[in-house]
């Protein structure tokens, strides 16, 4: 069988960058200690989503004997310049191959695998005398998926929410300085057209941290924090919630809702409301606040 495309050195590289979640062994991350890993300089990749690929070029002067280190959450197949060298599922323990590498360019490529929950890859290339080529979190890695659903400026969405009237029927949710929002305003029958749009609000935190979101939407919502599904809410009546442990740092929630078409209604309003508070209830952000993105409808 030939070998994907992306995996080759004269192959495409892919537009996205990666996104760190934090340095191997950082508090408030997801994973524990890794059985046999050899680098404590490396961090974990966001390798959240279904189906994720990176790939990063690098270059050796001198050519020699090397062993490749990587751990996936939940797995992961390697590539080095075609071929496949390596793959592994799980975090207890490290997978490990030793490999010749000639002087000269070279493309080291994974395609990882998460069936839900917190998805990461952990990366070190290093030589016989343990001199690091290359690991995850240096370098230029590139990524290939959703970058609005990740921390980083490459996933800002350009646009600018606006708040909407309050609909009678609509909850005030557990956090009353939290308002309705929209990508535009109501029209003049106090309306949205139906459709889909996808909204942003980056966040940092100085600590690890315990933090609760909550979301209404009309009519639905989905919700994602660092690319991590977290909840999928269909009702304004009521707001529903869930609760994340995540570490210090950079950190983005993004929500993708809906309005459906009705109709049979004389009004048709959309608005999704969203308040996020840490284990003390102080809030962290809100739905009115200024650090919202959004993307305007979406096909």
């Amino acid at each position: 069988l030939s070998a994907p495309e992306w995996t080759l050195p004269e192959g495409p590289g892919f537009s996205g960058r990666a996104a760190v979640v934090g340095q191997y062994g950082q508090p408030g991350l997801p994973w524990d200690a890794v059985s046999g890993w050899p680098d404590p300089g490396a961090c974990w990749l966001n390798a959240a989503q279904a189906a994720t690929r990176f790939r990063v070029r690098f270059s050796v002067p001198a050519g020699g004997d090397a062993c490749l280190y990587a751990v996936g959450d939940d797995s992961f197949v390697a590539w080095l310049d075609g071929v496949p060298v390596l793959s592994g599922s799980g975090t207890g323990t490290a997978a490990a191959t030793p490999l010749v590498l000639p002087a000269g360019e070279h493309v080291l490529a994974f395609e990882c695998s998460n069936a839900s929950g917190p998805g990461g890859l952990l990366v070190s290339l290093r030589r016989a005398g343990g001199e690091v080529v290359v690991r995850s979190g240096e370098g230029d890695w590139e990524y290939d998926g959703d970058m609005w659903l990740l921390p980083g400026s490459a996933g800002d969405l350009g646009g600018v929410p606006v708040v909407v009237p309050k609909n009678p029927a609509w909850t005030a949710g557990p956090d009353p300085g939290a308002s309705w929002i929209w990508c535009q305003a109501l029209d003049a029958s106090g309306s949205h057209p139906a459709g889909t749009v996808r909204f942003r609000r980056p966040f940092a935190l100085a600590a690890a941290a315990t933090v609760t979101v909550s979301v209404a939407a009309d009519n639905s919502a989905r919700v994602w924090v660092d690319g991590v599904a977290v909840l999928n809410w269909q009702s304004y009546l009521s707001a529903g919630s869930a609760s994340l442990s995540l570490p210090a740092g950079d950190h983005v929630l993004a929500v993708e809702a809906v309005n459906a078409s009705d109709p049979s209604a004389k009004q048709n309003p959309a608005g999704v409301l969203v308040s996020a508070k840490d284990a003390s209830g102080a809030v962290l952000f809100r739905t009115g606040d200024s650090g919202w993105q959004t993307s305007g409808y979406v096909p």
